[in-house]
């Protein structure tokens, strides 16, 4: 960090010219530090310039007065903001307690196994963004992974924790893995349906493909509780073990989502919904429903967003855990206020809670070994 860049930053604080995610950092960092402090307006910004150039170009004097001290709670949300910040941990000492440390969590990024039915396993390359699966399997580029099968074998791509990749199959359908989750697929698809797996969340761009009898042949998507059956359409599906729901969102075309009557029957599936543009299917329990929605919370982490729109806690901070491959704790109720928000998932973890804690969120962030913990407590009062 340099004094022009500092400066510059509080001066377009002060003349209403930063952007929401520079003011979401400045406020929140400056209430973080100091919980007693009002709002920064314009007249405490003017002296915290003024301070923050005097402060920088100090280079001999390490004496702190109770003046410089007071002053340093502001300089300090400036530094995290232009730095990128330093987000403080509590590690775990051989001793049962905690201690301090500093650590940047950074985000998640391209991840994947790719996994056949003989047991043979890929790790793909962190510096691709996707597979093409034809005769053989090939990185988008073309450089190839996999060597064709003379049979129909199945796959398994798979992400962890703070990973997503992108994948084209057989019959020219696109989906995109968000983090935890896996998608089975085979190598090549059956002569009347084309029929896929998937745990977790995905985005699909599927094609329309006509079968032998020159009629357009049904892709199917199974997941634990519900199956989609479409033609050729745009849809992200939600359906993570742990959480209550099964969300299915439609962008474009029609879909139909059955519900799954019994739990292990794959084909006890019974009452279901037609889904048209803007419409959100729900399965939760052993009840299905649609509404109308605005799908672009729901669709937009498979271009790089967080978009939190009166968001459940839970379901934000599950996104945000799963992503940054930390673990949460809560302690008490959980939070009942809503989350909103826009930011880019390339942001590192401090950001991304600053802007929670903008939200009213009490949370600490620990670390036990190499896991990360983000206790949450409750609504700041």
């Amino acid at each position: 960090m340099d004094n022009a860049s500092a400066k510059e930053l509080l001066k377009r604080y002060k003349d209403g010219k930063c952007t929401p995610e520079e003011l979401a950092w400045l406020e929140s960092w400056y209430l973080s530090l100091n919980s007693d402090a009002e709002p920064l307006d314009a007249d405490l910004l003017e002296t915290a310039t003024r301070r923050l150039e005097e402060r920088l170009l100090e280079t001999t004097s390490r004496k702190q007065t109770s003046k410089n001290r007071s002053w340093l709670r502001y300089a300090a949300a400036a530094v995290l903001v232009i730095s990128g910040g330093l987000f403080f941990l509590i590690k775990e000492k051989g001793n049962g307690g905690y201690e301090p440390v500093q650590a940047v969590i950074l985000p998640g990024g391209n991840k994947a196994t790719l996994a056949r039915d003989d047991g043979l396993s890929v790790e793909l390359s962190a510096h691709k963004a996707g597979i093409v699966v034809g005769d053989e399997i090939t990185y988008e580029d073309g450089t190839s992974i996999l060597a064709a099968q003379p049979e129909v074998v199945n796959y398994v791509l798979s992400t962890p924790n703070g990973g997503t990749y992108q994948i084209t199959l057989p019959d020219g359908t696109q989906v995109w893995l968000n983090a935890a989750s896996a998608l089975k697929y085979p190598s090549t698809f059956a002569e009347n349906e084309r029929l896929v797996e998937l745990e977790g969340e995905a985005f699909f761009d599927v094609t329309k493909k006509k079968g032998k009898a020159g009629r357009l042949k049904p892709f199917k998507i199974l997941t634990k509780g519900q199956l989609v059956e479409v033609l050729g359409t745009q849809l992200n599906i939600s359906a993570y073990a742990n959480e209550a729901a099964i969300k299915t969102t439609l962008v474009e075309g029609e879909v139909k989502v059955f519900q799954q009557n019994e739990e292990n029957d794959p084909n006890g599936f019974g009452q279901h919904v037609l889904l048209r543009p803007g419409e959100q299917s729900v399965i939760a329990g052993h009840s299905i429903k649609k509404t109308s929605v605005d799908v672009t919370p729901y669709v937009s982490w498979k271009d790089g967003t967080f978009y939190f729109d009166n968001a459940d806690p839970r379901m934000a901070l599950n996104q945000i855990s799963r992503w940054y491959d930390i673990e949460l704790v809560y302690e008490g109720k959980i939070p009942s206020m809503r989350f909103y928000g826009v930011m880019g998932r390339d942001k590192n973890l401090d950001a991304v809670l600053a802007i929670l804690k903008e939200s009213g969120l009490e949370f600490k962030l620990r670390q036990e070994g190499e896991k990360h913990i983000l206790v949450v407590y409750n609504e700041i009062k």
